[in-house]
């Protein structure tokens, strides 16, 4: 699959925010309309109503409530660089309304994606310098990776669904892929994660070319971490993730430390069914940082939290991070935030040009 473009929060399809995604695979054109809000565990309750056109042909995108992404799927044209969306409500991009839009690109998307990741996290504890590394590989030759915008995303506590805000923190071409924050203005047991924004360029322009002079537009994100006090003896885990949720079937859980939680011995997991009470699965040291067990017939849905303790005690524990409610019958569900790989060519919004990535999301 090539994605042409992602245009995030910028375009509003009956007063509703709304991410635009066009795909080419396997010789068709997709363009998909989902919700888009900044907080990430609340949903839209209004209804879509929109065409799409692509090389003469209209293809309907509705859904009530507007809760999940809507899609139209085309025979895919590539002498054909444009779709047009239309709605019976305003369709507004960027603040202006357009009776309908219409979105061109140039480029199709097939230049090879780099995988970037997160090499290196400090421990993040309150008024402590957290660093942050990251990494690209697979670069294609004749290309550079230059980081281009880090943005910041917070919640005030430890919860299921966390509702997160966000903050920038760079935005701007950068040869730099680090990071050290001072993070003394959070509290014991936020929650947050930070997304990083990357661009290749070819190798002979990726310190000349403006920002958005690049051939490709990627983004990562970190894990999601929680934030510990000064006094801490051990750091809570990160990357939780759970798979295979399904009614008497084994119920996979992995997870990872910082390299700094150097005091951290074992960890502690509980889950909870329903919105009902917390139920213990295991206080032990844990080395495969893993753990299987069955759901038992009759719940819903769940939620599993998991914290660490530290080599001087069972009692000095971590702050916990949790999963979202999973609703159980629902396979390959997991915690994280990954960014998703955007190949990317010079965008048209209208008749103003505009960059491959609208809105960094």
């Amino acid at each position: 699959m090539s994605i042409l473009f992602r245009n995030t929060a910028v375009l509003t399809i009956g007063g509703m925010e709304t991410r635009l995604t066009v795909y080419f695979q396997d010789g068709l054109l997709r363009v998909e309309l989902a919700p888009y809000s900044s907080n990430p565990s609340e949903a839209y309750t209004g209804t879509l109503s929109a065409a799409v056109t692509y090389g003469g042909v209209s293809k309907q995108l509705a859904a009530s409530p507007f809760k999940k992404a809507v899609s139209a799927v085309f025979s895919a044209d590539k002498t054909q660089k444009s779709i047009t969306l239309s709605s019976p409500s305003a369709v507004v991009y960027d603040g202006m309304a357009f009776a309908p839009l219409t979105v061109s690109w140039n480029g199709d998307g097939t230049l090879a994606v780099p995988s970037a990741r997160i090499s290196y996290a400090s421990g993040l504890l309150i008024g402590s310098l957290l660093q942050l590394r990251w990494e690209a590989d697979g670069v294609p030759e004749g290309y550079a990776v230059r980081t281009l915008g880090i943005w910041m995303y917070r919640a005030p506590k430890a919860q299921i669904e966390p509702k997160y805000t966000r903050s920038c923190l760079l935005d701007r071409k950068s040869a730099n892929f680090s990071l050290e924050h001072m993070i003394d203005d959070l509290e014991e047991k936020n929650v947050l994660f930070y997304r990083i924004a990357l661009g290749l360029y070819p190798a002979g322009s990726a310190d000349f070319a403006g920002r958005d002079g690049y051939e490709l537009y990627f983004e990562i994100d970190s894990p999601a971490y929680v934030c510990s006090g000064q006094q801490v003896y051990t750091l809570a885990p990160c990357n939780f993730r759970c798979s295979g949720v399904r009614r008497n079937r084994v119920v996979n859980l992995t997870w990872e430390t910082l390299p700094t939680a150097l005091h951290t011995e074992g960890f502690q997991m509980d889950v909870t069914y329903d919105g009902s009470t917390w139920y213990r699965l295991f206080l032990d040291k844990c080395p495969s940082m893993s753990y299987s067990f069955a759901i038992p017939q009759g719940q819903k849905k769940a939620a599993f939290r998991l914290c660490a303790y530290s080599s001087r005690s069972k009692y000095e524990t971590s702050g916990d991070i949790y999963t979202p409610w999973i609703t159980i019958g629902n396979s390959n569900v997991y915690v994280g935030y990954h960014g998703s790989a955007v190949p990317a060519a010079e965008i048209h919004v209208g008749s103003a040009a505009a960059s491959a990535a609208l809105s960094v999301g």
